[in-house]
């Protein structure tokens, strides 16, 4: 499965991109690799003056850098879990940009590692 997408395009230029977030696998990886889901809590702890962090795209671009892996990894896996059980819908734009600006960040900070 190819879940690159073009410079520039958005989710809907590769309909794998949604179909392997909406599934299964992506709780999986998130928990393989360490991260909690913890309803947004550490998030909270990291950014407290900022308490849409966990929904608002702006927010967390605003915030992001301050967050460690760790923190990062945990919001999310609570995210992705609050919008694929609580939630039960797609995605809308402000949620992909949310997702967008948190994996950029988390796959910029894990580069060196």
């Amino acid at each position: 499965m190819n879940l690159t997408l073009p410079a520039g395009e958005n989710h809907r230029a590769n309909p794998d991109v949604e179909r392997f977030f909406a599934g299964k696998i992506f709780g999986e990886e998130c928990f393989a690799l360490g991260f909690d889901m913890d309803c947004g809590q550490s998030l909270q702890r990291a950014v407290p003056e900022a308490p849409h962090i966990l929904t608002d795209s702006r927010a967390l671009a605003h915030h992001v850098a301050k967050l460690d892996v760790q923190t990062l990894g945990n919001a999310i896996f609570s995210r992705w879990r609050a919008w694929t059980y609580w939630d039960q819908c797609s995605l809308d734009e402000e949620d992909w940009a949310w997702f967008g600006v948190a994996l950029k960040r988390l796959a910029a900070i894990t580069e060196a590692e």
